[in-house]
């Protein structure tokens, strides 16, 4: 981080001390609002939420204090492996880095756009770099968007006319695609079986037939097998969960 002085830094990360961690619990506040946490990880979870919450701020705060973003992109990386192994993905760490991001500019304060940035380099730090599972999610939002469009012309009666549920659909594959490749980059195929069999019960106690999910990553698999991946970029897992092998 190049610019502004260490003295100049250090005023700037005692104000984030004092008023970002208030934006870090509403951040939390509104993520927990979709069922999807507190049946996925339980009153626990919500506990570790709000810890790591807080160190997300102790991080931010002292790569500011220091000038050296390294200091949150390698919390970035380190924490991503923890929360995969929770049953998270990474586009759930990086989707609370966007909006704590989104929170801090909102305070519409110069100074503070340091760390705007620094959260910005710290969701691109999470990009793999192994092959396969940078190609997943290179093209995840190509993919989503593809797979959306297929399965609203093939099951248009799946949600309400207006486009909202539409987008929903498009985000849950997104993180479908997420948890795949968490589960290529750590050669384990049961963050990704394990995260399905989740949605299926997800989907059952709200009436949905596991059939929608079933015809979703059947789609999906095509578009990532039309869209050349590599063989090793989760389409064989994507195959295996289909078959049930």
């Amino acid at each position: 981080m190049s610019g502004p002085r260490l003295a100049d830094l250090t005023t700037v990360a005692d104000e984030l001390q004092r008023r970002v961690p208030a934006l870090s619990r509403r951040v939390i506040e509104d993520m927990y609002r979709n069922p999807f946490w507190i049946e996925r990880f339980g009153v626990r979870g919500r506990g570790n939420a709000d810890q790591d919450g807080g160190y997300h701020v102790t991080y931010l705060v002292e790569a500011v204090r220091s000038g050296s973003p390294s200091v949150m992109t390698r919390y970035a990386q380190w924490l991503r492996s923890v929360l995969v192994s929770r049953g998270m993905c990474t586009r759930h760490l990086s989707d609370n880095f966007t909006r704590l991001a989104d929170a801090i500019a909102a305070e519409e304060e110069p100074t503070f756009m340091i760390a705007v940035d620094l959260l910005r380099q710290s969701e691109a730090a999470l990009l793999y770099e192994a092959p396969a599972p940078r190609a997943l999610q290179l093209q995840a939002l190509t993919l989503a968007r593809a797979t959306a469009v297929s399965v609203r012309g093939d099951y248009p009666d799946w949600y309400e006319e207006s486009d909202t549920g539409w987008r929903h659909c498009q985000d849950d594959l997104l993180y479908h695609l997420s948890y795949l490749a968490d589960a290529v980059a750590a050669s384990r195929t049961d963050l990704f079986t394990g995260y399905v069999r989740f949605v299926e019960g997800f989907l059952q106690k709200r009436g949905v037939p596991t059939s929608h999910l079933d015809a979703t990553l059947a789609m999906l698999s095509a578009k990532l097998e039309a869209a050349g991946a590599p063989a090793d970029a989760g389409l064989p897992l994507l195959r295996a969960v289909l078959t049930g092998t």
